[in-house]
């Protein structure tokens, strides 16, 4: 993308790739998602990951790392990938409203799939900034730890 036409841009691809997934598969997930998703699973709330990566590099994760998920969705080829497919993959399988859907992200390209979409948008710190997030997105929250979703899941919604 950077530079068209290049005959180095496979090889570049391939071994972006390659590095990638070693490193994807070294960073387990945050020592507090088993206990949310644990907590958000006994209020009788569905979860599903959402990720850029291929589809079998996200089901070997959450094998991996043993994660309690209802849908893992990862990158099955141009009109199945993050955003407005996995969105409507959900929603459609589990029979539900837009507004019944909340989508947790790291990024700004996360905030802007779901403002795209049409649903709320949690803003998990990290990549970006708070400040980042106040200035480039409308999330209905900002949490710096995972865990912070149970505190926002009890407050009743007005």
């Amino acid at each position: 993308m950077i530079f068209p036409s290049n005959p180095r841009n496979k090889k570049a691809a391939e071994e972006f790739e390659r590095r990638k997934l070693i490193n994807f598969f070294q960073h387990p997930p945050f020592p507090e998602a088993y206990k949310v998703l644990e907590f958000l699973h006994k209020k009788g709330l569905y979860i599903a990951v959402s990720s850029s990566n291929m589809q079998n590099v996200v089901d070997e994760y959450i094998k991996k790392y043993n994660m309690n998920v209802d849908f893992a969705l990862g990158w099955r080829g141009k009109g199945f990938e993050k955003g407005y497919s996995h969105f409507e993959f959900v929603r459609k399988k589990l029979s539900i409203g837009k507004e019944e859907m909340v989508f947790v992200g790291d990024s700004l390209k996360d905030a802007e799939r779901a403002e795209n979409y049409g649903i709320d948008f949690i803003a998990k710190c990290g990549i970006f900034t708070r400040q980042d997030f106040q200035q480039n997105a409308s999330p209905i929250a900002i949490i710096d730890n995972l865990s912070e979703l149970i505190q926002l899941y009890l407050i009743p919604s007005h």
